[in-house]
């Protein structure tokens, strides 16, 4: 999709890109629909972008390889500029593009992409430095303040804010939501900000890579994503969200129990993608090396599910909650991060009546215990039978419910062990009861999988905690019906996966495992 609103950059791994089977690409494109596709560096793979351009017909950037003009090249991905640079070296060459561009009026922001940009730890002083950071200042014209880096030399978890003086001299480094309107956080004149955002493979998705999409402003997420397009205002950075994803998760690797060998030997036989291995009968899987008859019943029943996006029940073990006298309470809680200081916003979805209630800490982020306080009263008081229902609860919501409960108001610690708590999460994947739809098993995948439209806000789990944690420093004011938007569509969506599920009747396959490769430490 091209044009001025939406426009989206999908970073694809040139290990993927050199050499995985065709069914692979072709879903990646499915999956992506991007306006413009780079292939990080640091190293050069020219296999690697001239078949790319047999999958993909939009511009292949892979800046090591350089362009056919010089070591500079400009890309225009909707209203946004990229400017790949070849090498650090080149980046005077690309100074001088950008103020050409200034002069000559081009509207709309510019993103670098140069592969040579990394952080070097001092390991005796335990300081960070930004590698080339005096040749990115002179990249950010004298009148602006901010500029937008990607880099292959760091993985896609990588997002920062290096706030340097002009002279490429580091004064801090922050996290985005920090460049706010105090006089702390906004720069002044002679500072430049300069968000590096990493878009290498990370480590906890596999050997083969990290496939990640970015939704650039203005728009993007009204246009793609249902959102509306009421972002947070004054966000001044041309990328709006990003997704890093494995890139095992296309093609006929995304099958349970498919990784590169079994790929390998699959291939052999002219099996190289979903529909094939569902067109080969499990007899003759079952003989080929490594599998056996339980794997490839597995690899059918899992493959069947993601061609469908239909879930399969594999045993008779009850739906949590299903003998109770009425349906479960879908909780979801937002924190200010993952190892939480703070649970600012408990969700409650009530199927029963089509009801959602938001209890959030708006005013004194001081006083953790008041938000704990009011909803475990509420259910005790309300709902003294009801079962409490999430998605990997046990691993984050209950985990941290029960700390907050014990630290900040022990005095409804009975109260809140009386509460019958079950996952959902834990009985379909972690107990092997179903297998799911969706790309991964983060919740959003696997409802989006059920065709799940919830009201699009445009955030996520890392930018809420962000913008709480923005809060808290600074006092100003969240969008706060947007954030408990975003937390009651996660309420919505468990219990879209729960209907489904309870809808799905019980399969006689006999593999009684669910696929667990469909899911990486990055999902929740």
């Amino acid at each position: 999709m091209t044009g001025d609103v939406g426009a989206r950059v999908l970073a694809l791994p040139t290990e993927m890109a050199a050499t995985r089977e065709s069914a692979a690409l072709t879903d990646v494109r499915s999956h992506a629909d991007p306006d413009l596709v780079l292939l990080p560096g640091p190293g050069r793979r020219p296999q690697a972008a001239a078949r790319a351009r047999q999958y993909f017909d939009v511009p292949i950037v892979h800046p090591p390889l350089g362009d056919a003009g010089g070591t500079v090249s400009e890309h225009e991905v909707g209203s946004t500029r990229l400017i790949a640079v070849q090498r650090a070296t080149a980046l005077s060459t690309a100074a001088a593009t950008v103020e050409r561009l200034e002069s000559n009026a081009t509207d709309g922001p510019a993103i670098f992409v140069c592969d040579d940009i990394g952080v070097t730890v001092d390991r005796t002083t335990l300081g960070a430095s930004l590698d080339h950071a005096d040749a990115l200042v002179d990249c950010v014209p004298g009148d602006r303040r901010l500029g937008t880096v990607l880099t292959g030399r760091l993985p896609a978890t990588y997002d920062r804010c290096w706030v340097l003086d002009r002279d490429g001299g580091v004064r801090a480094v922050r996290e985005p939501a920090e460049l706010g309107s105090d006089e702390h956080s906004t720069p002044d004149a002679s500072a430049v900000w300069l968000r590096i955002r990493g878009v290498g493979s990370i480590d906890d998705y596999g050997d083969s890579g990290t496939v990640v999409t970015m939704d650039l402003a203005p728009g993007t997420s009204s246009e793609r994503d249902g959102a509306s397009d009421d972002g947070d205002p004054g966000d001044p950075w041309p990328i709006r969200s990003v997704e890093p994803i494995g890139a095992d998760t296309f093609g006929i690797r995304a099958v349970a129990g498919v990784g590169a060998k079994t790929a390998g030997a699959l291939d052999e036989r002219g099996i190289r993608s979903k529909a094939d291995l569902l067109e080969t009968p499990v007899s003759e899987l079952a003989v080929l090396s490594g599998i056996g008859e339980t794997a490839a019943h597995r690899m059918h029943q899992h493959a069947r599910v993601l061609e469908t996006g239909e879930p399969c029940r594999v045993t008779a073990e009850p739906l949590p909650g299903e003998s109770d006298a009425d349906p479960p309470l879908c909780l979801d809680i937002e924190t200010d991060g993952l190892s939480p200081t703070i649970i600012w916003q408990i969700g409650v979805y009530d199927p029963a009546t089509d009801d959602h209630h938001a209890f959030v800490e708006r005013t004194d982020p001081s006083e953790p215990g008041t938000v704990i306080e009011s909803v475990v009263e509420w259910l005790v008081g309300t709902h003294p039978d009801r079962t409490l229902l999430t998605w990997n609860g046990w691993q984050f919501d209950y985990k941290h419910l029960g700390s907050f409960v014990e630290r900040y108001v022990p005095a409804y610690c009975e109260a809140w062990d009386s509460i019958a708590k079950r996952d959902l999460y834990g009985w379909a994947v972690t107990d092997g009861n179903a297998v799911l739809p969706g790309r991964t098993n983060k919740l959003e995948d696997v409802a989006d999988a059920l065709g799940y439209a919830g009201s699009g806000t445009g955030l996520d789990g890392a930018t809420t905690a962000a913008a709480y944690s923005q809060f808290v420093r600074t006092g100003e004011p969240l969008d706060w019906d947007r954030h408990e938007r975003y937390c009651e569509n996660d309420c919505r969506a468990l219990w879209t996966v729960y209907e489904a599920l309870a809808d799905t009747p019980i399969s006689g396959a006999s593999a009684a495992a669910t696929p667990s490769g469909q899911t990486g430490l990055g999902d929740f």
